[in-house]
């Protein structure tokens, strides 16, 4: 059974990294969304998502806990997203999200990290780290090749 607790939705100027990626100006304000995903009561994962504040004004009222915030941007927004670009590896999460997702251990987890757009480009970087004892990673690539 999957779900979600919304940790926070807060407004912040963009660091260069997050500029970049989103390909905003210096200056701009985005939404930092920050969540924990359980499957089953289970902490599994700890999401971060950083959003253009613009076209998005009011998202922090559009958001609680076990909504979707893909779902949130298409109806409220008018926003299809899709992945533009999508990376996933081990990492050490850093201690405050290690302390959500794996009661302060910092062992390696998976940490995915994407950049995914709309039509007017790029419109959130998302970083997760996922905990590997929780959830199954498989990894395909092509065309499933029938036995027929």
């Amino acid at each position: 059974e999957p779900g979600s607790r919304l940790l926070a939705c807060d407004v912040r100027r963009a660091a260069e990294p997050e500029r970049a990626r989103l390909g905003l100006r210096p200056g701009a304000a985005v939404w930092v969304v920050e969540r924990v995903f359980t499957v089953n009561g289970e902490t599994a994962g700890y999401a971060t998502s950083v959003l253009p504040r613009r076209p998005l004004i009011g998202l922090d009222r559009e958001l609680d806990d076990n909504a979707s915030l893909h779902t949130v941007l298409r109806r409220r927004f008018g926003l299809t997203v899709v992945r533009q670009r999508y990376r996933i590896g081990f990492d050490v999460p850093p201690q405050r999200i290690a302390d959500h997702l794996n009661g302060g251990d910092r062992g390696p987890v998976w940490l995915a990290e994407s950049i995914n757009r709309a039509a007017g480009g790029p419109v959130e970087y998302a970083s997760t780290y996922l905990r590997p004892d929780v959830l199954d990673l498989a990894f395909e690539d092509g065309e499933e090749v029938s036995d027929r």
